[in-house]
């Protein structure tokens, strides 16, 4: 890239970090995304786990939103992003049941968790990603990276254009998925051990995998070398190119790591450096073990369930699991005819507080991702000052170019805080219309509410939110959230189960105000 063209992208950038004007954000009451029980989860204590929403573009408004949870369950919101589909509450939990195919060498067995949605407007196919237990043709179980997928206008009439299926013989575990039209290119990562995995199915006519016609054309392993843990990741498409993006922790540094549809890798550009969550020394609260943060009742048994492994891992000291996995939405401007294109970042981050112990905090970081072999960074933000003894956690963020004010690209900032103590956690974050120049907090968008241990996944490994936001420039952000339902972990002396909420965050313009101090007219002096 020229000096000229460097000049005029910054000169770009500059003036999209001047304050916007004449817009009023708004918050909208959260909502429950799946719902059994009134819109709560089940009394069965099926937990509603790591909700993935995805948009479409289905015209006739029936479908507008879908989300994937849980072990293998998933919703829709019809017409209005509030309005979701409760389904039938029943032994499997709330919701509707992606269907499985159990035809072929790996022969699906079941569905499990770790879920991830993505959606195709070329192919108007909305795809469902779950772990798959299958066993192979010498008997043996094993895990996969399962992929079901089916129109947007069939997911109510539950018909299932591709049943889940396992796409490889790649194991699986905290996987995530996308789908690049400009290059009609599938992607899915997960972790294998200490390492990642990436995996390309390019040019499927419509799902991924060998069971429909479609194998893995290429797979990249990222090494463990370095890898505090190989969970660390998010996938993004640079919409200037097309390609790939991957943001991972190594070597405590927060990466950006960039292919082609081949998965040849055409850059890597380190955000951040120092940045620890899970490396040695262990990066931890004090009382927990590494990669966990403190919880309700820490020290006892309370807000955990002492009959089961929930307690006794690591009784009495049980705290929240919490993976520190970075986040990674993408926009794109036009400036004079050519593009712009930047990178917005979340994740945790475990930094010394003034009382000498190790506290997490969140951290946002904007990168200029026009020219993928030079990166530049936009801006830095971190949740609260170092200094600060409690928690921000779940880092996550979207950002949104669509809508009447597409030349300031929004950003949502959101996470977990237990600023009032483990029992009262808050769901808050921060807002900017300018590149992350000026940051506007949201105040309390969900709880309080108890921090429960609820299984070895704490309350929920990652938060997520609808990557891209809506046509209007809406952004939706999702997170598990504790509530009242008898039959599953105690906790301050009531009974709690996993929920999944949803809220829109919006900006409307202001109508200029009459001025109602209007001088009259001047007065002729003859």
């Amino acid at each position: 890239m020229g000096n000229k063209t460097s000049f005029i992208i910054s000169i770009f950038l500059v003036m999209l970090m001047v304050g916007c004007g004449n817009l009023k954000r708004i918050i909208d009451q959260p909502v429950f995304i799946a719902g059994g029980n009134n819109g709560r989860a089940d009394n069965n204590c099926h937990k509603e786990f790591e909700a993935v929403p995805s948009a479409v573009t289905n015209p006739s408004g029936d479908i507008a939103w879908f989300a994937s949870y849980g072990t293998n369950r998933m919703t829709y919101a019809k017409g209005s992003w509030s309005n979701w589909a409760a389904g039938s509450s029943d032994l499997s939990g709330s919701g509707f049941a992606v269907e499985e195919n159990p035809q072929g060498p790996l022969s699906l067995n079941m569905l499990t968790g770790d879920s991830w949605t993505a959606y195709s407007e070329s192919k108007n196919l909305a795809f469902f990603y779950f772990i798959g237990r299958y066993t192979d043709s010498a008997g043996k179980r094993s895990s996969c990276v399962s992929v079901a997928a089916t129109t947007p206008e069939k997911l109510e009439l539950g018909e299932w254009d591709f049943p889940a299926a396992c796409i490889s013989e790649q194991s699986a575990d905290q996987g995530a998925i996308l789908h690049i039209d400009a290059t009609n290119t599938f992607y899915a990562a997960s972790k294998l051990g200490r390492s990642i995995v990436i995996q390309a199915f390019d040019n499927c006519p419509g799902a991924p995998g060998p069971l429909y016609g479609c194998p893995e054309t290429s797979r990249k392993t990222i090494s463990s070398l370095g890898l505090a843990e190989g969970l660390r990741f998010s996938l993004a498409e640079n919409p200037c190119t097309g390609n790939l993006i991957l943001t991972y922790k190594k070597d405590k540094e927060v990466r950006l790591r960039f292919y082609d549809e081949n998965l040849n890798t055409i850059n890597e550009y380190v955000v951040r450096k120092n940045q620890p969550f899970e490396a040695e020394p262990a990066q931890t609260n004090v009382g927990c073990v590494k990669g966990t943060i403190r919880r309700c009742g820490l020290g006892g048994s309370d807000c955990c369930n002492p009959d089961t492994d929930d307690c006794r891992d690591n009784a009495p000291t049980t705290c929240l699991r919490d993976n520190g996995r970075p986040s990674i939405d993408t926009y794109q401007q036009i400036f004079n005819g050519s593009p712009i294109c930047g990178a917005v970042v979340a994740y945790d981050v475990m930094v010394e507080g003034e009382d000498g112990n190790l506290w997490s905090k969140s951290r946002l970081d904007v990168v200029d991702v026009t020219s993928e072999e030079s990166p530049s960074i936009i801006s830095h933000n971190q949740s609260t000052s170092d200094k600060f003894t409690w928690n921000q956690y779940m880092s996550y963020a979207v950002v949104s170019d669509n809508g009447p004010n597409t030349k300031k690209p929004k950003i949502a900032w959101f996470w977990l805080t237990d600023i009032r103590g483990p029992c009262n956690l808050i769901v808050e974050g921060m807002t900017s219309e300018n590149l992350g120049g000026k940051m506007e907090p949201t105040g309390i968008i969900s709880g309080p509410f108890p921090g429960v241990f609820m299984s070895s996944y704490g309350i929920g490994d990652y938060f997520r939110g609808m990557k891209g936001g809506d046509k209007d420039g809406s952004l939706y952000l999702s997170w598990g959230e504790p509530v009242k339902s008898p039959g599953c972990v105690s906790c301050m002396g009531d009974e709690w189960n996993l929920s999944t909420k949803i809220t829109r965050i919006r900006w409307e313009k202001i109508k200029d105000p009459e001025l109602k101090n209007k001088l009259p007219d001047p007065i002729l002096i003859k």
